[in-house]
């Protein structure tokens, strides 16, 4: 049996407000439509009934805070959109909930400084990006701890790269 509950308007677009769900009878998504473009709050689920994404749309354009989940129900993803375009600060998370990355978009292109993580939320990587490059010095770092490289980007180019071993021990790279 069909529980969807959507209205259209003259022209056969989704107008007005939209409940879908899966065949097994389970809330897919539901939002409002004008004109056949999402307007206001969305959400959208995992077929286990957990929330997928829920978010803001003005006139079919993401807009402000997003945040989706992974289908075990932890965070994945908090972004932030300002007309249809990635902008402010994000953050992407394992399935465990720790942190993958964080960093500015600014017009949707990656802009300011960033960090990435391993699994063990260990430092993995940090540097800034100008207009969706890298740019300037990234510090790449070992799981273990400390620094290995240094590598120096000029608006995305790798120009130059220094190796260096800070707090490592032979137990990290063996000697044979």
């Amino acid at each position: 049996m069909n529980k969807d509950i959507e209205t259209f308007n003259d022209k056969g677009q989704r107008h007005g407000y939209c409940e879908v769900y899966f065949h097994d009878g389970q809330l897919n998504h539901k939002g409002t439509y004008v004109n056949g473009k999402l307007n206001g709050y969305f959400e959208s689920y995992w077929s286990n009934g957990k929330i997928s994404i829920k978010g803001n749309f003005v006139n079919g354009e993401r807009h402000g805070l997003f945040e989706d989940y992974w289908d075990n129900g932890q965070i994945r993803f908090k972004y932030y959109y300002d007309n249809g375009k990635q902008h402010g600060l994000w953050k992407k998370y394992y399935s465990t909930g720790q942190l993958r990355f964080k960093g500015n978009y600014v017009n949707g292109k990656q802009h300011g400084y960033w960090e990435d993580y391993f699994t063990d939320g260990q430092l993995e990587s940090k540097g800034n990006y100008v207009n969706g490059k890298q740019h300037g010095y990234w510090e790449e770092c070992h799981k273990q701890g400390g620094i290995v490289y240094k590598n120096y980007y000029d608006m995305g180019e790798k120009v130059d790269y220094v190796v260096v071993i800070e707090t490592l021990t032979t137990e990290m790279f063996p000697i044979y």
